[in-house]
């Protein structure tokens, strides 16, 4: 029975989420008041039947901007990456961050820029007095300020993401004919591992997780001095078997034979395999 309710609740976490954002939105970010006339209820069902057909055309246009934005951003940041990775020249192999890294920062920004980008759009290219009649329609029947609550969002939670996101751009592993070349999250630094300095090549299967089961993450591990490693993982997707070109090339490079091991925490200390 425990088991079972410890599985139920996560099921339970978003809705519940979704339901206290509602309720505190509604609670602190109420609709402006409007200065305009008390209309009539003959008014009311009028305009509501009304909106209730732009609606339609509103979510359409919410639609495409937000896969505009969310695939836009995603191309725009993977092609950043990739770029800064060719700036390091020729190089044998190019190891890039997971793809999925890219897709935060588009993804929070569609979910969030897409109502008020339509807004804006609707008021600069359509009847401005029209749009701002549909928000406050909106507002009445969401019953907290669509714009305000935005704007939170975008500064609490869009705007970490776009940070963090940005700060990943220059993570990337190019492999040369005399070095390995890498650069880290959050750093203009370039480390350079020179082949003569390797001092174990090793293949590992992936890692374990918390419950001591193995995750499949193959990855090339190479040991240089003094006492620095790097791991193809660091950058790439999750793989079950590792490149065969890649491993042959380290190989031949270093002049070492690979050791092999299930995780990395499984190697023997270096001088004892």
């Amino acid at each position: 029975m425990d088991n079972r309710l410890l599985d139920f609740l996560p099921r339970l976490a978003v809705p519940a989420a979704v339901g206290l954002g509602l309720g505190l939105l509604r609670k602190y970010l109420k609709p402006a008041p409007t200065s305009e006339r008390k209309a009539s209820a003959e008014e009311r069902q009028r305009d509501d039947t009304r909106f209730r057909k732009y609606a339609w055309a509103v979510g359409f246009a919410m639609l495409a901007v937000a896969i505009a934005m969310g695939v836009g951003g995603y191309a725009l940041l993977a092609s950043i990456n990739r770029h800064i990775a060719e700036a390091e020249g020729p190089a044998s192999f190019r190891l890039l961050p997971s793809k999925v890294i890219w897709a935060f920062a588009p993804g929070f920004a569609a979910l969030t820029l897409t109502w008020p980008s339509v807004f804006l759009l609707w008021k600069l290219f359509g009847d401005r007095d029209l749009a701002a009649r549909y928000l406050q329609w909106n507002e009445q029947r969401s019953g907290f300020d669509t714009l305000r609550a935005f704007h939170w969002l975008n500064l609490l939670i869009v705007l970490p993401v776009v940070s963090v996101t940005v700060l990943a751009l220059p993570m990337h592993s190019t492999v040369h004919d005399d070095e390995i070349r890498v650069r880290e999250f959050a750093s203009r630094r370039c480390f350079r591992y020179p082949y003569g300095q390797a001092r174990r090549l090793a293949v590992t299967d992936g890692f374990r997780n918390r419950d001591g089961q193995l995750e499949s993450r193959a990855a090339i591990l190479v040991d240089f001095r003094p006492g620095e490693r790097w791991s193809s993982a660091d950058n790439g997707d999750f793989e079950r078997t590792v490149d065969k070109k890649l491993l042959a090339f380290l190989q031949e490079k270093t002049g070492l034979s690979p050791v092999f091991a299930e995780t990395e925490s499984d190697l023997p200390p270096l001088g004892q395999h």
